[in-house]
């Protein structure tokens, strides 16, 4: 069974996602970046979802994020980095979920394209497109 890992702080997205992934695959939850790194560097996955603006924790102090609230984006950098010290691999397929709409952060957006998520989606999140997305990514 496929194991996904969803990093999103807001209890509605995840319970959303969990319910109509959590038949076909299995679903990790990770509600702050501290704990998603953690389960990062003890499990493999094959797919991420990722909210972007997440509160800031131990592994990303405000100083280092937009507003204290990108710790997401510097975590998908992270993943993406050759020197990242995580057991998922850098290629993992990643399906963003965030509230930004991107045409109004443009810089955002182009820092966010160059780390390579495979879709970004805007909450709320259409269920139906996620299950599709996930089928055709993981099949």
């Amino acid at each position: 069974m496929a194991k996904i890992l969803m990093i999103d702080d807001d209890p509605v997205s995840i319970e959303d996602v969990k319910d109509v992934l959590s038949a076909d695959y299995e679903v990790g939850i990770a509600d702050n970046i501290d704990d998603a790194v953690d389960m990062l560097k003890k499990n493999s996955y094959d797919l991420l979802f990722l909210d972007l603006y997440m509160p800031h924790g131990k592994r990303y102090s405000s100083d280092d994020t937009k507003q204290g609230r990108e710790t997401g984006y510097l975590l998908l950098k992270e993943i993406r980095s050759d020197k990242q010290d995580l057991k998922t691999k850098r290629n993992i397929p990643v399906i963003v979920l965030t509230f930004i709409r991107m045409e109004m952060d443009p810089e955002l957006r182009d820092r966010l394209l160059k780390e390579q998520p495979l879709y970004c989606l805007e909450k709320p999140e259409d269920l139906l497109e996620i299950v599709r997305l996930v089928k055709s990514m993981l099949s």
